[in-house]
């Protein structure tokens, strides 16, 4: 959906129970910028056809937001395509986390003749891990002519969570350094690394978003992002004390 002059959210691409995943992508003059690539090889051919039917002719570009599966298995597709992908350079995953993540989408499965047939494989057909080529350890800005995407890092949720703003449409995409209504993730990290995540938000609040993506849940608008952004800090706080 479109959500902005320039910027477009893909929400509901499905994920283990009970969470849904969300991406988008940012159209310049010449460029556009997929912002995540989806939790599975066929959700990455999916956000794949939404950037690049939009604006046919443009040159594509991915980004993750973190490195957990659900931001990243599309990679494999992006890649097939010759699609650019960036990333923290603490991105970084190995066969097994995939692995891992089948094991775990096969459990939710409530027949057990299905669960016997791990099922779950078919969700992940084509899926493989593949990190970004391309790596970021400080802010950064892509032109997309006539349009800049800045990238931030912003660790917390994990260490290579990344917030991508806008200025121009004052948007964000914030990966799960925001998620709506959710509960959100705590178990990457301890104390210190919940301490980093409310540094994040402080990034999230300074950049006053008039709508924002996050990285799981309904897009956020006005006063629902400083609503979101206190619950998961009240979260937080306590998850610390």
């Amino acid at each position: 959906m479109k959500i902005s002059e320039h910027c477009f959210a893909i929400t509901g691409l499905g994920f283990t129970p009970p969470w849904e995943v969300n991406a988008g992508f940012i159209c310049g003059s010449r460029r556009t910028l997929v912002v995540d690539t989806g939790p599975s090889y066929l959700a990455g051919r999916t956000v794949y056809g939404y950037a690049s039917n939009v604006r046919p002719g443009h040159e594509l570009l991915a980004v993750n937001t973190e490195m957990h599966v659900d931001h990243l298995l599309g990679n494999a597709f992006f890649q097939e395509m010759s699609v650019p992908i960036w990333g923290h350079e603490k991105c970084e995953r190995s066969s097994d986390a995939l692995e891992l993540n089948v094991e775990e989408f096969n459990g939710t499965i409530p027949e057990p003749a299905r669960r016997q047939r791990n099922e779950a494989a078919i969700f992940f057909s084509g899926s493989r891990i593949v990190n970004p080529q391309h790596r970021i350890s400080a802010e950064m800005q892509l032109d997309l002519g006539g349009l800049d995407a800045i990238i931030l890092p912003a660790p917390g949720h994990s260490p290579a969570n990344m917030l991508v703003h806008v200025a121009a449409d004052s948007v964000v995409y914030s990966g799960d350094t925001v998620v709506a209504d959710y509960l959100p993730n705590l178990s990457s990290g301890g104390p210190a690394e919940w301490r980093e995540w409310l540094a994040a938000l402080a990034v999230v609040r300074r950049l006053e978003p008039k709508l924002l993506v996050p990285g799981h849940g309904r897009i956020l608008e006005g006063s629902q992002i400083e609503t979101e952004v206190a619950r998961i800090e009240e979260i937080l706080r306590e998850a610390i004390g």
